[in-house]
């Protein structure tokens, strides 16, 4: 048995039924019908054929050439926390077609302030609001400026740009 099998924490089973259930919700989701409008007439297309997988990472979820991959500690939290990062990543797959692959130029430091990130975070926490409630959004992005280590000074101008959608 491969390392990675050894390290892995699901059965492939459990993966395709979770893969199974993404795929339903980004189907019938309207943020995610609203995220794949941007590319005009493939939008269904898009959401029925997006790469998504599960994998051993050192972080939530990562996009790479329009493929999201999701960490396999994933599976184990409750469906719509994980499903926050399948929209936060589907965000970034759907830029990812947009420019062509090419990464943002974005040359912020603070990761909360760059572009394609406060694009992903709002669609992240307007669905985090839709499945359970404002309040909860608010507490959501509170620890996410904790997290990524936001300036004081910041906070509250990079709380309100990231609720703008709620």
């Amino acid at each position: 048995m491969s390392k990675k099998n050894k390290e892995r924490s699901y059965t492939i089973r459990e993966a395709f039924k979770k893969l199974s259930e993404i795929r339903s919700e980004i189907l019938n989701d309207p943020i995610a019908k609203d995220i794949a409008s941007d590319l005009e007439g493939d939008s269904d297309k898009f959401l029925k054929a997006v790469s998504i997988s599960f994998d051993d990472l050192d972080v939530s979820a990562k996009t790479s050439n329009g493929n999201i991959i999701l960490n396999q500690k994933l599976m184990r939290k409750p469906f719509p926390i994980m499903m926050r990062y399948v929209i936060h990543e589907l965000t970034h797959a759907v830029q990812h077609i947009l420019n062509n692959g090419s990464k943002s130029n974005s040359s912020k430091d603070n990761y909360l302030e760059k572009d394609s990130e406060v694009e992903a975070f709002q669609r992240q926490v307007e669905y985090h609001a839709d499945n359970s409630s404002v309040n909860e959004a608010e507490k959501y992005v509170d620890e996410l400026l904790i997290y990524h280590d936001t300036p004081k000074r910041k906070e509250k101008y990079i709380k309100e740009e990231l609720l703008e959608r709620v």
